[in-house]
């Protein structure tokens, strides 16, 4: 089975593992569910990943930098908001 997924619904899952009580997954339309979760979920019983590319790995890192950044923005502006 070969599932393709668009960036947009790349980057939809990589936000939704971030909204607390969110399934985190996507439907596509022939039924098909992509299913996100937390590296701590996913590698629980079993061996973690092995290594990238380094080219990988650095941009990786940068897009892990970029979404911790994102997580910041959206906790500083839901306290802001009381909203937490």
């Amino acid at each position: 089975m070969e599932v393709r997924l668009s960036r947009r619904n790349l980057l939809t899952l990589l936000a939704k593992l971030d909204i607390p009580g969110d399934d985190c997954m996507l439907m596509k339309p022939d039924g098909t569910v992509v299913i996100a979760e937390p590296d701590e979920v996913h590698y629980a019983n079993r061996p973690g990943p092995g290594p990238l590319s380094d080219e990988t790995e650095a941009r990786m890192a940068g897009t892990e930098a970029a979404i911790e950044a994102m997580r910041q923005f959206w906790s500083d502006s839901c306290e802001n908001l009381h909203l937490l």
